[in-house]
């Protein structure tokens, strides 16, 4: 097996690919330098062509990607999500309300994109980009999003490994996922388990 491909290498000793992506941030957020992203595929098998589509479509539509990422947050807040920031000095919380997306790029930390090989639509992979190291809106469990291509899939304060079992739960037909599953999640809260039929009808309508 090739032991690098794209930009990435295969660990021998963890079992699985990793790499860094250099991608460019949305022109709002006022920077033309390179933006570098750890990447993870936890798998030891070669890489498909769908991870590798996958990679080059994030690479070059990473902007893109991130603006949404940033603009579900700020309709998350709207939904009433009430979002906090740690103060490191202090060891408070501190209330924020956002105003724009861009104002949230700043308390989001660095992120880490990984690709998803068994979860796929078409000729794409999905992937998660979790934020966790520096995150100051969720310290403990950080906020990820998973995506197909530029769409979101779900976001929560929580891992990806965590998420995907949920949407397997209510849909495990993962190439029939949609877009907007994280407000079914908040709307529900912990109701999401009693009903998974109730839960899949509202994400994505009657089959």
């Amino acid at each position: 097996m090739t032991n690098t491909i794209n930009h990435l290498q295969y660990s021998e000793k963890y079992g699985c690919w990793e790499g860094e992506l250099h991608v460019q941030l949305p022109p709002s957020l006022s920077s033309t330098a390179p933006y570098p992203v750890a990447i993870l595929i936890d798998t030891s098998n070669p890489l498909t062509d769908r991870d590798t589509n996958t990679i080059h479509y994030i690479r070059d539509h990473f902007s893109n990607i991130y603006y949404s990422f940033l603009e579900a947050l700020l309709s998350w807040q709207s939904e009433g999500h009430v979002f906090e920031s740690y103060e490191e000095q202090t060891g408070s919380f501190v209330p924020l309300h956002f105003v724009n997306p861009q104002d949230i790029h700043i308390y989001l930390g660095t992120p880490v994109l990984q690709i998803l090989p068994g979860y796929f639509q078409g000729e794409f992979s999905y992937y998660s980009l979790e934020f966790f190291k520096n995150c100051r809106l969720s310290i403990e469990h950080g906020l990820t999003g998973i995506f197909h291509n530029n769409i979101l899939i779900d976001l929560a304060p929580s891992d990806t490994e965590a998420m995907l079992s949920l949407l397997s739960y209510i849909e495990p037909d993962y190439e029939r996922w949609k877009k907007d599953f994280w407000k079914v999640t908040f709307t529900l809260k912990d109701k999401i388990f009693e009903d998974p039929a109730v839960s899949k009808q509202m994400w994505l309508g009657r089959s």
